[in-house]
């Protein structure tokens, strides 16, 4: 550092300027200062200027008493000068001891008491001692910031030194005086050795691999970068910024792609409930089709079964018509001496007759029923027929007798020769009113009737 950059690290380290972006404000109280008073940056600049006026002073002074008149003038034009030589990294030297965070956040049991900060207090110690052990007084200020990420240590060294210039001695500040800041190797191995006493071991030695790579011919290991802090949090900052923005990208195209999958889902929902309205329907058809089908089927069946009667029906009649077909035509005669109409074949027409079988043998129910229904009409048709032939004979008879019984009265009224003639022709009325009689009696014997007195007629 140069003696101007100590304003700006005070207005750091007071938490009043500067980078504060990593800083938590909620635990800056917890900082605390370990070596040098509250004002030592004060002090400090004090100092330096107290060394540059000596120095010009001396200088003067010297340049007077050798009789160097004009360097004098030129002197005094140019006044006092920094009491340092000029570089780019300046005078002074910030330096940071810490360790990896992990080690700090392990917990001490200290008997049954669990001591959250006996790291951080032991670090500290060890860091004091050696600070003051290797720098002494030329160590100004030192604390200890604990509002950060990991707990680290800030000290600040003021290198004094005295050096003879033209035979005078001149207050400068010189880091080189100090072996440790003159080779920064030394001075990482001398802090790992210093902290081994509390477990901590120092980190890798990159600059000793470079070497050791080259003087073998080996690659050569890549060279970290080191950048300042500031930096390298607006590096992190821009990084997490476009982290951010990817981030966001990706929850713009997310939610895009959730608004798209909940639109197809939306759609496949609808779909969902067409097909379901869809099935809806096609199962009512389907419902529909199997009951117009079960419908169609009784239909059927109920068709089937009216042809299934009709056959059989029509199979009845046609046996029905054959039977009296047969009986009309004399095929058939039916006989009901037992008191069962019984169905008998007459033989004079055998072709007629093998036909009728046929038709009568479709239906046993037609035959039965014709036999039933014509047997009982054929027997009063029958009883009709006898007993219209017994009337008819009767009166034949009746008329006859008369007949005969008039001849007599008038045979008896008439000559000799009509007589005779007359009784030529009675044996052939007397035979006609005997056959008559007689078929009368065989016809009311037939009947179970009783005979009638006709039957005597025939015998007179």
């Amino acid at each position: 550092m140069f003696p101007a950059d100590l304003a700006r690290y005070e207005a750091h380290r007071t938490r009043k300027g500067g980078d504060l972006g990593h800083i938590d404000a909620s635990r800056s109280h917890l900082n605390r200062r370990l070596i040098g008073p509250a004002d030592w940056a004060e002090r400090t600049m004090t100092e330096i200027e107290a060394m540059r006026a000596e120095n010009y002073a001396d200088e003067l002074e010297a340049l007077q008493r050798r009789g160097r008149k004009k360097e004098i003038q030129k002197r005094m034009v140019e006044g006092p000068k920094d009491p340092w030589r000029a570089s780019r990294h300046g005078p002074l030297r910030e330096i940071i001891l810490t360790a990896h965070k992990d080690w700090f956040d392990e917990i001490e049991f200290d008997g049954n008491r669990m001591v959250f900060d006996a790291r951080e207090t032991m670090f500290e110690e060890r860091a004091v001692a050696w600070l003051t052990e290797n720098f002494g007084d030329d160590i100004v200020h030192a604390r200890a910031d604990r509002d950060e990420t990991t707990y680290h240590i800030h000290a600040v060294l003021v290198p004094r030194a005295a050096v003879k210039v033209n035979g005078a001695t001149r207050r400068m500040l010189q880091p080189s005086i100090h072996p440790l800041i003159e080779d920064y190797e030394k001075l990482q191995d001398s802090v790992g050795a210093w902290f081994s006493a509390i477990g901590l071991a120092r980190g890798e030695q990159r600059a000793k691999a470079i070497r050791e790579a080259a003087a073998k011919g080996d690659p050569i290991p890549a060279t970290r970068h080191h950048c300042r802090p500031r930096d390298w949090r607006r590096q992190k900052e821009a990084e997490a910024i476009r982290q951010r923005a990817e981030v966001e990208a990706r929850e713009v195209a997310a939610e895009a792609e959730a608004a798209s999958l909940e639109a197809r889902r939306a759609d496949l929902v609808q779909h969902e409930e067409r097909l379901a309205a869809e099935d809806a329907r096609l199962g009512a058809v389907a419902t529909t089709q199997r009951e117009e089908a079960g419908r169609l089927g009784e239909r059927e069946e109920a068709v089937v079964a009216r042809e299934t009667v009709a056959a059989e029906r029509m199979a009845e009649a046609e046996a029905v018509l054959a039977v009296a077909e047969g009986l009309g035509a004399g095929a058939f005669d039916i006989d009901d001496a037992g008191g069962t109409p019984v169905l008998t074949e007459r033989p004079e027409n055998p072709s007629l007759l093998a036909r009728l079988k046929r038709a009568i043998a479709g239906s046993d129910r037609g035959r039965t029923r014709a036999v039933a229904a014509l047997g009982s009409a054929w027997t009063r048709l029958r009883m009709a027929a006898g007993e219209a032939a017994e009337a008819r004979l009767a009166r034949e008879h009746e008329d006859l007798r008369k007949a005969d019984e008039a001849l007599v009265e008038v045979a008896q009224t008439l000559p000799e020769p009509a007589r005779a003639r007359i009784a030529q022709a009675r044996p052939t009325i007397a035979r006609s009113l005997t056959g008559i009689g007689l078929t009368l009696r065989r016809l009311r014997g037939r009947d179970g009737g009783a005979q009638q007195d006709g039957s005597g007629g025939g015998e007179k």
